[in-house]
Order: structure tokens, then sequence, then C-alpha cells
């Protein structure tokens, strides 16, 4: 099959492979930029936490991004389209701490904590 578009033959096969590539790169565009935003958020917590005086090599344990998710009226979780970084510090190894965003701003700031499982105190809560 063929379609003709202002006198051009373009073949069936052609404008799948076309649309295929565009779709690709649209996809591949999002990933990118997803990805940037993570890293900066990743790299925004760890300079509001050196501000605060921890060291990155020896006072954090490890940092990751996760998304943040909300429950909707159907039960089900949806992701809001934000992220929070989790922070995990050498003396409390156990206990993770939240940081995102405050709203409308690039201020980092902690949401929560959660004590995993322990009893430790947290000691890093603001």
């Amino acid at each position: 099959m063929e379609f003709q578009n202002r006198g051009i033959i373009i073949s069936k096969k052609k404008w799948l492979v076309g649309a295929l590539m565009v779709g690709l790169l649209i996809y591949g565009f999002q990933l990118f930029t997803l990805d940037k935003e993570k890293s900066k958020l990743k790299n925004d917590t760890i300079s509001y936490l050196e501000n605060k005086g921890y060291d990155e090599e020896t006072d954090i344990k490890e940092i990751y991004i996760v998304a943040i998710v909300e429950l909707s009226k159907d039960n089900e979780l949806i992701h809001t389209g934000d992220y929070q970084a989790v922070v995990h510090f050498e003396d409390e190894p156990k206990n993770a701490y939240f940081y995102t965003y405050k709203n409308n701003t690039k201020e980092i700031i902690q949401i929560d904590s959660v004590n995993e499982g322990t009893n430790q105190s947290l000691n890093h809560k603001e």
C-alpha cells in the first residue's frame, strides 16, 4: 500500500519506520529529561547537606532518588510527577531521611524521616 502526499509517494514500510524513529526520539528525550531532573535533585540535596556541615564522602552512606506517589480515589498509587531524595547517613544506616524541593521553589527541605525497624534515635532530623 502506498500513501500519496502532495505528489510524493511514500511506501507504508517507510512511513512506519519514520513514525517509529520519531517515537523513539520523543521517548529518548523524555528519558534524558527525567534523568537530568533526578540528577539535579541529587546534586542539590548533596549541596544542601554539605551546607549543613555534612561531608559526602564520610557522612553520607547512600543517596538515591525515588518517585513521590499518592493514593487516588480508586485506591491506586499514582505518580505525582515529583521526586524525593532518600539519604542514609553512615552513623545511622537503618534510618532514612527524605528531601525534596519546597513547593514552587528550588530550595531543598527535609520532608520526613523513617526509623527502619530499629530503636535507633533519629540524629539528623531537622
